[in-house]
């Protein structure tokens, strides 16, 4: 996984690329969380969202992204990041949950 720049990060993958745009970052006890939300070209309303965690090491270049395995990290960083949201105006619906993918 590749950092674009400071918007968008590019997923590697077995099947192909995909590109999300990270909506929020936040720094937990050094960790570096993000929450992305898939890049989407079509006209659709809702979008995937979910959160991501910088397990890269500092001499690495490119970014080293996982999907948050552990179910009370998870939640405690969604809660993070629903506060964050809700500081911006920003409000999830059920169709638009945090998800772990």
């Amino acid at each position: 996984m590749e950092k674009n720049d400071d918007f968008y990060i590019t997923l590697k993958g077995e099947d192909g690329d995909v590109i999300v745009e990270v909506l929020e970052q936040t720094v937990v006890n050094g960790i570096t969380y993000v929450l992305v939300v898939e890049k989407n070209d079509s006209d659709s309303e809702f979008e995937n969202c979910f959160i991501l965690k910088d397990v890269s090491l500092e001499s690495e270049k490119e970014g080293n992204y996982e999907t948050i395995e552990d179910e009370k990290e998870f939640e405690e960083i969604g809660e993070i990041f629903k506060k964050i949201l809700l500081h911006d105006d920003i409000v999830l619906t059920n169709d638009s949950e945090v998800g772990s993918e």
